[in-house]
């Protein structure tokens, strides 16, 4: 590796987030991802193109802790949290107050004035929970962090461990093991990442097709449609998110879909035949159910509805064979 790549190299390694950051990043953000891409360049010409070696890459999502503390970080719901045990300090104090004003003969001593401090201090911080509160009405997702405004609380895998920061989506080539794509993101879930990583791989690299590899938390029917627009085949793992197996009812997966007649075939042998279109999430749905199912014998295994209701996505019937293929090998 030539000098001046490798002194890029260390410089990108050496790159650590502090309080300036944020400000610098929104206006500046094209310059500052200059790194990675110059470090890219450097391992393309000291070897082969990672991504057109072998066009395969699995993505994932990691979070990053932002210069924001917890305590720093409001939502509606921590605001009502923080207020509430205010509120009941108050009151204590209300009420100490008055027992003073029977029990002292002046009615006023040093402990009293003490507590109208208290009452005060806390008194202003409601006022700013308050002021807080109204700012949060102005952000779609009711989230305010006062240091990092860009960053967001997020959930871990350990319970009460969350932290306020970033989710960064990382490409990596399945070969080589190197970082072929990332992208810096606010959002707390991988849900809805997997068509945006799969365009900007196809932007980067120019490659035809690939093939991406991603866990549970990223599949998706619009996900899956996306990544085949872009010429990368997904492999994601369906989400068993039914508790209906578990309650010994039957789920989707004992549905027979019969592709020419466009109809599903129930447990009980009877056809759900198609009914009507719907809107939900901005997919357009068919639905369907069998007429038998009020006299079904096997109801109450079934559905505690008057009709046992399959919805199916439209691009599952009209779409083209890729997308067919692609939901199939997911385990749709």
């Amino acid at each position: 590796m030539s000098g001046g790549c490798a002194a890029t190299t260390v410089r990108y390694l050496r790159l650590k987030p502090d309080l300036k950051q944020p400000r610098l990043g929104r206006p500046d953000g094209d310059g500052l991802s200059g790194p990675h891409n110059q470090a890219s360049e450097c391992q393309a010409r000291t070897a082969k193109p990672v991504s057109r070696c072998a066009a395969k890459v699995a993505i994932d999502g990691s979070r990053f802790k932002a210069v924001n503390s917890r305590d720093k970080n409001y939502t509606t719901g921590k605001i009502d949290k923080r207020r509430q045990p205010i509120e009941e300090s108050v009151q204590r104090y209300l009420d100490a107050i008055e027992t003073a004003d029977r029990t002292t003969p002046t009615g006023f001593d040093v402990k009293t004035v003490h507590l109208y401090e208290k009452i005060a201090r806390l008194r202003r911080e409601m006022r700013e929970f308050a002021r807080i509160k109204k700012q949060l009405q102005k952000h779609p997702d009711k989230q305010l962090s006062m240091t990092d405004p860009d960053a967001r609380s997020m959930a871990t895998s350990g319970r009460g461990s969350g932290i306020v920061g970033y989710n960064v989506q990382v490409a990596v080539d399945t070969k080589h093991h190197l970082i072929v794509e990332h992208e810096v993101t606010n959002i707390g879930n991988d849900h809805g990442q997997l068509g945006r990583m799969a365009a900007s791989r196809k932007e980067r690299d120019g490659q035809a097709e690939a093939e991406g590899a991603a866990a549970r938390g990223y599949f998706g029917g619009p996900e899956i449609r996306a990544c085949e627009l872009n010429d990368t085949s997904a492999y994601v793992p369906k989400p068993l998110t039914s508790a209906s197996r578990k309650k010994g009812l039957f789920t989707k997966a004992d549905l027979v879909y019969l592709a020419k007649d466009d109809v599903y075939r129930c447990s009980a042998g009877e056809r759900a035949i198609h009914r009507f279109n719907t809107v939900e999430n901005g997919m357009n749905l068919r639905v369907y159910w069998p007429s038998a199912c009020p006299r079904c014998p096997l109801k109450q295994r079934c559905s505690p509805s008057h009709y046992r209701r399959i919805r199916r996505w439209e691009l599952n019937i009209f779409g083209v064979s890729g997308t067919m293929k692609s939901m199939k090998l997911v385990g749709s």
